[in-house]
């Protein structure tokens, strides 16, 4: 099943039906939490196949905002969802109404989504040789040049527009908590919304650096389980150029 928005239901009511001062008096000690959901890729006829129609709307999402990432291309990448997941073996297949298309993946599950024409790409699938469940498809954007443990604001920032141009009309995020988002200024520009981002790797800490300004990310951005963090998408002190420098735990020895 796929990921809902973890944004307190309660608290969203509260924000859609009471006055805008009230609202902002009621929300304005914490933000709330939220987590895109996940795009499960399906397998086969009766799996939730994604449509190809969803990576279109994540690559206009992107090219709406590529100015975010300017030196980057749009990709998209399968994240295991189940312990025994790995990518040994792991074939990724557009199906449309006349062909099956190939796609390839890289070592790290990251794939370029193929173009096809508008009359194929109506029905157009995205298929996987795995139970459904097994990955999870997401919008993938790096800056190339950058080093491993280093990512950038602007990135995550045109991350976020891609899934929510993904996920916001599918039915899997309820009308009420999508309006409220909508009003709030969508997830990924509003203080009220830290949304979270996964790392394959647990996390010790979290560096900001934008010129000469150098801050660590609030622990509280972090989450327990040490390989998800919620940048400051919304903060508009940090530009898209701002550097983001992980620092993993270390691997222990054999």
């Amino acid at each position: 099943m796929r990921k809902q928005f973890l944004l307190t239901y309660a608290l969203l009511s509260l924000l859609a039906f009471t006055e805008p001062a009230s609202a902002k008096q009621a929300i304005k000690a914490q933000a709330v939490e939220a987590e895109l959901p996940d795009v499960i890729v399906g397998a086969g006829e009766r799996s939730e196949a994604i449509s190809y129609q969803a990576i279109i709307k994540g690559l206009e999402a992107f090219a709406g905002h590529g100015h975010l990432a300017p030196r980057a291309t749009p990709r998209f990448t399968l994240q295991p969802q189940q312990q025994d997941a790995n990518l040994k073996g792991v074939t990724l297949v557009l199906a449309t109404a006349d062909r099956d298309i190939n796609i390839a993946i890289d070592k790290n599950g990251v794939f370029t989504a193929p173009r096809v024409d508008a009359r194929e790409s109506l029905d157009a699938r995205i298929l996987l040789n795995r139970p459904d469940g097994a990955f999870a498809l997401k919008p993938f954007v790096r800056t190339p040049g950058l080093p491993p443990n280093t990512r950038r604001l602007g990135d995550f920032r045109a991350i976020c527009e891609m899934r929510w141009a993904i996920e916001r009309d599918d039915g899997s995020i309820p009308l009420p908590t999508r309006l409220v988002a909508e009003g709030i200024g969508t997830p990924c520009r509003s203080w009220l919304v830290k949304v979270i981002f996964r790392e394959p790797r647990p996390i010790v800490e979290v560096w900001l650096v934008s010129g000469q300004r150098r801050e660590a990310l609030a622990q509280e951005r972090i989450r327990q389980d040490r390989t998800s963090f919620s940048p400051p998408l919304h903060d508009d002190s940090w530009p898209d150029d701002t550097l983001i420098e992980l620092k993993f735990v270390e691997a222990a020895d054999p």
